[in-house]
């Protein structure tokens, strides 16, 4: 078992994933012996800044900053999973992903994508002193809808310092639910947005638990792994429902009212709490009576157990999870010209958890950012990218979560189809209009003497670009290639585009061009600063 994260793949690389076989059982009322053993984690950020980005290993005070390639390597990780975050230095990018280490060994996670971001800050207060709550332990989760899914998501935790403040910064925009729990006081939960470069509000009220008559349950929450390893397990929801009555269990535990005032206040009658970094967890307060416990983080399959409270009095009750282990089909099919039913050789595929579908980035050859954490230790176990063959077929093997099916081909239209039930889906790509708009220019690159040289067999794309923020142009890349004195040509329709050229490990800026009639657009070709891996290609 390796790592579990989001990705970028690099040009024709391909998005893969493995099974993570999960093992082992309840574990209920035994205390397993903590793991041993410390790892690695290496990896890049992509597009890291001139002044390096932060990587992190959540719940610890283990940190490394990118090197001028966006390199970093992180010592003495506990073996376990694990929430890893990348932030910029004003936190106006980050991300976080889920990775699994193991003990003596590298844990390698690739390319960490960063993207917009901000940051969620408040202030826990006592509803019965207004005083600031000190060494609250806060979790915050994105917001997910059922416990069935396959990826594990990240989990962000902290702590409240001794005025009651607490920030979680380089959040990647979106939906999350924060929760706060500290002994002595009901938990408390509510939902946020994280906006681009801006804080999110995050004050909430803590009721105290009510004196007398209650009782406790408190324990351990353990990861087991194929391998025989059990770790402590943070970002776990622990929840208890009635034994006469139980609920299905819930992705997210239940969200709180907001108070005047702009905070958030107890409103219910609901009991549970999460597991800290050490994998412990407490619930307080508890009326006497059967309760059945249940222990969900998405991605992985619950484990419950049935506990009796007795007031005056702390029941143990200790959880083990297995990761889900993912169910995979074979998706085959044929690209082919819609017009002249001919196959299209050197087509390519890509399988999406989710919609929108990737999209190819300049030249149709880089897959776009998926969104959710991605299973992915073994290149072996699963096929998400392809490219046709001289027939136009293609094959890929994919997890049952897989839900969109898009194609692409240089002067063609793509194409996108939704998986559902099918095992075969064919594409039919309709050619490209190419219009009366001529884009012509010359790519050069500097010379050991000073100057500029032209550069020929540099690969030259166009892709439709539009300005509306948060609006992506899925839409036909068109290409040319430059000739020995470095000239390109390309017939356009007229609208806006963004232009580069390439050639090798070289490249030039992007420019966008809004095309009204015929333009010259000259492009210079550095060298990229790049891993050897990748200039090896």
């Amino acid at each position: 078992m390796t790592h579990l994260r989001f990705v970028s793949a690099a040009a024709i690389a391909a998005l893969v994933f493995a099974c993570l076989a999960g093992c082992g059982g309840g574990g209920k009322g035994v205390n397993p012996p903590a793991a041993t053993g410390l790892g690695r984690i290496t990896g890049m950020a992509e597009g890291a800044p001139s002044g390096g980005v932060t990587v992190r290993v959540d719940g610890t005070n283990l940190s490394a900053q990118t090197d001028q390639n966006g390199r970093f390597e992180i010592e003495g990780v506990p073996s376990g999973i694990h929430t890893l975050t990348a932030t910029v230095e004003n936190g106006s990018q980050g991300c976080a992903v889920v990775v699994e280490v193991e003990g003596g060994k590298e844990t390698n996670v690739g390319e960490l994508v960063l993207r917009e971001a901000g940051q969620i800050s408040g202030l826990v207060t006592s509803t019965a002193t207004s005083e600031a709550v000190s060494d609250a332990a806060v979790t915050v989760v994105e917001s997910v809808v059922t416990i069935a899914d396959e990826m594990p998501h990240p989990v962000r935790t902290t702590q409240t310092n001794e005025y009651g403040s607490y920030t979680v910064s380089g959040l990647p925009v979106g939906e999350y639910v924060v929760t706060v729990d500290k002994e002595g006081f009901r938990s408390a939960s509510f939902a946020v947005t994280v906006y681009a470069a801006s804080t999110t509000p995050g004050d909430v009220a803590l009721y105290p638990v009510a004196t007398g008559e209650t009782g406790a349950v408190k324990g351990t929450v353990y990861l087991s792994t194929d391998d025989g390893r059990v770790d402590p397990l943070v970002g776990v929801m622990v929840i208890l429902t009635s034994a006469d009555n139980p609920e299905p269990p819930p992705p997210l535990p239940p969200l709180y009212e907001q108070q005047p005032g702009g905070r958030f206040g107890y409103v219910g009658d609901e009991y549970w709490a999460y597991s800290g970094p050490d994998g412990t967890y407490s619930i307080e307060g508890v009326p006497p009576g059967r309760y059945v416990a249940t222990a969900v983080r998405p991605g992985m399959q619950i484990d419950q157990q049935e506990v009796t409270i007795v007031a005056g009095q702390t029941t143990q009750a200790d959880f083990t999870l297995v990761l889900v282990v993912p169910r995979f089909k074979e998706i085959t099919g044929t690209v082919t010209n819609a017009v002249t039913a001919e196959p299209i050789a050197g087509a390519e595929v890509f399988a999406a958890m989710d919609y929108p579908p990737p999209v190819p980035l300049s030249g149709g050859t880089q897959p776009g950012r998926p969104r959710g954490s991605i299973i992915m230790p073994d290149p072996g176990e699963c096929q998400m990218y392809a490219v046709t063959d001289e027939k136009g077929f293609y094959r890929l093997l994919v997890p049952d979560s897989v839900t969109v099916i898009s194609a692409y081909a240089l002067g063609f239209e793509p194409a996108m189809e939704m998986v559902g039930d099918r095992s075969v889906i064919d594409f039919k790509l309709q050619p490209a209009v190419v219009g009366e708009v001529a884009l012509s220019g010359t790519v050069t690159t500097a010379s050991s003497e000073g100057g500029l040289v032209p550069v020929e067999g540099a690969d030259v794309y166009a892709t439709p670009y539009s300005d509306i923020p948060g609006i992506g142009v899925p839409a036909v890349v068109f290409p040319a290639t430059t000739n020995e004195a470095g000239h390109y040509e390309m017939k356009l329709a007229a609208g806006s585009y963004e232009v580069r050229a390439y050639k090798d490990v070289f490249t030039s800026e992007a420019v966008v061009l809004h095309l009204q009639g015929d333009a010259t657009q000259d492009f210079v070709l550095q060298e990229q600063t790049l891993p050897a891996a990748r200039k090896a290609r």
